[in-house]
């Protein structure tokens, strides 16, 4: 009689998003660990399949936003976490992971300024789809004045919402 293997299951979808989710969250530094992600972002579409990366300095926002994203995307989302590198590492980052679209906050740590960031994005990536990303509404002009093919209100209290605005740049891509 041959010995009978059981294979491990092979996990579902919605199981490997959230593996990638949380593994996201670990490789930031957070603690946070979801159980459960939603089944869909309503009004994000434009965003299925596309390899989204999120460049913030606020921890908490990537903990919340992440999760939306990873859902939205398919599985196509990344987040840089801004503490101490430098513009041009941010923008290694970027050319090493070749995202298609960026979405930079404006007020990063150490006084960087995300529409700095822009230009050096595009230097070496022109075709590059960047979204600026503030919960101030004036920096909307410095980022469409960086070269930014738009500008997204950052609220923590909806981040469905900021996705929603994202697939609507998106869209009009």
């Amino acid at each position: 009689m041959e010995p009978t293997y059981n294979a491990p299951p092979i996990p579902d979808k919605n199981t490997l998003l959230l593996q990638k989710v949380n593994q996201i969250l670990e490789s930031l530094g957070s603690t946070s660990k979801y159980k459960r992600l939603s089944e869909k972002v309503e009004g994000c579409e434009a965003l299925k399949g596309k390899k989204v990366m999120m460049i913030d300095d606020v921890l908490g926002l990537l903990e919340q936003i992440i999760p939306e994203l990873m859902v939205a995307t398919d599985g196509n989302a990344q987040a840089v976490l801004h503490r101490d590198q430098t513009l041009g590492g941010l923008v290694k980052a970027v050319l090493e992971n070749n995202p298609d679209i960026i979405l930079i906050d404006q007020d990063l740590n150490n006084n960087a300024k995300g529409s700095e960031l822009l230009p050096l994005i595009l230097h070496h990536r022109p075709e590059s789809f960047c979204v600026g990303f503030s919960s101030d509404k004036d920096n909307a002009r410095k980022f469409l004045a960086a070269g930014a093919r738009g500008f997204v209100e950052k609220s923590s209290y909806d981040t469905e919402g900021c996705l929603q605005e994202l697939a609507k740049l998106v869209e009009k891509k």
